[in-house]
């Protein structure tokens, strides 16, 4: 689907029916980039964080693989606690670009507490909390892509 006129391409996590925002395409790809560059090199891309970094981008995490989910995004908070917000990179394939402006908090302490949703939630928590509804529930968790305008009125128009 093209992006229709008037809206804004977005990607959320999506468990059953429910669908939790991360923001924009090119957030997530900072965030993924970061986690890449600093703390899966050499080996590259899903090499320490499979499922996170693998089986979330090539499909979904099954429930079963669910608590694998968290014992990596515990790790990569971790790493990215580690980091300064100057450290996070837009694009894994030009590690020296940083992020689209406004894309990230410079002013957070660290690379963790960099990367927020459009809704102010911290997206380490936001993976955590998605994925602990869905261990409950017996359910896998996937990306999706939606459609998003803020109206005149500052409603928000969704197309998923």
């Amino acid at each position: 689907m093209t992006v229709p006129p008037g809206y804004r391409e977005q990607i959320g996590l999506k468990r059953d029916n429910r669908l939790h925002e991360i923001g924009s395409l090119d957030l997530l790809h900072a965030f993924n980039s970061t986690i890449v560059y600093h703390l899966e090199q050499p080996q590259g891309w899903g090499s320490r964080f499979p499922t996170l970094m693998i089986d979330l981008h090539d499909q979904e995490i099954t429930a079963a693989a669910i608590p694998k989910a968290l014992d990596e995004l515990d790790r990569i908070e971790a790493g990215l606690r580690r980091l300064e917000p100057r450290q996070i990179i837009g694009d894994i394939e030009q590690p020296g670009q940083p992020p689209v402006a406004g894309l990230v908090n410079p002013a957070a302490a660290n690379a963790a507490e960099a990367f927020v949703s459009p809704n102010g939630i911290p997206l380490l928590e936001l993976f955590r909390a998605t994925l602990k509804e869905a261990l409950v529930a017996g359910e896998g968790v996937r990306y999706a892509i939606f459609y998003e305008r803020i109206e005149a009125d500052g409603s928000r128009s969704i197309i998923l």
